[in-house]
C-alpha cells in the first residue's frame, strides 16, 4: 500500500472516531431524565442554544422536529446550520435545551406563538450575559414578548478540543478551525482586524 493511501486510512480512521466520539456524548447528554422521567431528547418541541468553550453563546434555535432530531443534525451533519454559516461544530462545547412537552398536540399557532415566545426569551437572557455582548451566529429571532422559561438542561455534547485542527484565539479564547486563515470568526476584535488587513492588502494591490 502507498504511503498516501495509508495517511489516508489513517485520516478516515481518526475521522469516525471524532463523530462516534460526539455521537455518544449526545446521547448521553439526551438520555437525561426530568423530574418526571422523561427524557429530554425525546421532546418534540423545544429551544436549544450552543456554547463554544469559554462559555459564549454562539446559537439559539427551536425545532418541532425533536430535540435529539435537532441538535443530531446540527453536530453531525454536513448541510447542518454550523456548515452553511461557514462555522465547524468543533467550535461547539456545550448545548443547553428547553423541552416545551406536549406542544407538539397544540394547534399550529399556538406551537408557533409559544416556540417564538421562549426562544425570544432564551435569546434575550443570553445576550445579556454574553461577555462579547452577542449571540455570535446571526440569525432572525422573532420580536415576541418575553415569558418565564421552563426548566432547561444544560450539558456537555463535543469532547475536549483535542483535535489537531483546533487552535485557541488569542483574543477570546474560544478555539477556531486552522482551516479558517487563522481568524476565529467569533470575537469583534477577530473581525476589524480582519477587515482592516483585507482592506490594507487591497489598498497595496491597487
Amino acid at each position: 500500500m502507498q504511503e498516501s493511501e495509508q495517511d489516508q486510512n489513517q485520516a478516515d480512521t481518526e475521522t469516525w472516531a471524532e463523530v462516534e466520539a460526539i455521537e455518544a456524548a449526545i446521547r448521553a447528554f439526551m438520555n437525561l431524565a426530568d423530574a418526571q422521567g422523561r427524557k429530554i431528547g425525546d421532546a418534540k418541541c423545544g429551544v436549544y442554544a450552543y456554547f463554544g468553550w469559554e462559555g459564549s453563546p454562539l446559537y439559539v434555535g427551536q425545532t418541532d422536529e425533536g430535540l435529539l432530531n435537532r441538535v443530531w443534525a446540527d453536530m453531525i451533519s454536513s448541510s447542518s446550520f454550523l456548515e452553511k454559516s461557514g462555522r465547524s461544530n468543533y467550535e461547539v462545547a456545550d448545548v443547553e435545551v428547553w423541552p416545551l412537552w406536549g406542544l407538539e398536540s397544540k394547534s399550529a399557532e399556538v406551537k408557533t406563538k409559544t416556540l417564538d415566545a421562549v426562544e425570544a426569551s432564551v435569546f434575550k437572557r443570553l445576550l445579556r450575559g454574553s461577555k462579547l455582548g452577542a449571540v455570535l451566529i446571526a440569525r432572525y429571532v422573532s420580536k415576541s414578548n418575553l415569558i418565564e422559561l421552563p426548566p432547561s438542561f444544560r450539558g456537555r455534547i463535543m469532547p475536549a478540543p483535542a483535535f489537531t485542527a483546533i487552535e485557541i484565539c488569542e483574543e477570546c479564547g474560544e478555539p477556531y478551525d486552522t482551516g479558517d486563515d487563522g481568524w476565529c470568526g467569533l470575537c469583534p476584535d477577530c473581525a476589524d482586524r480582519k477587515e482592516a488587513e483585507e482592506e490594507e492588502e487591497e489598498a497595496e494591490e491597487e
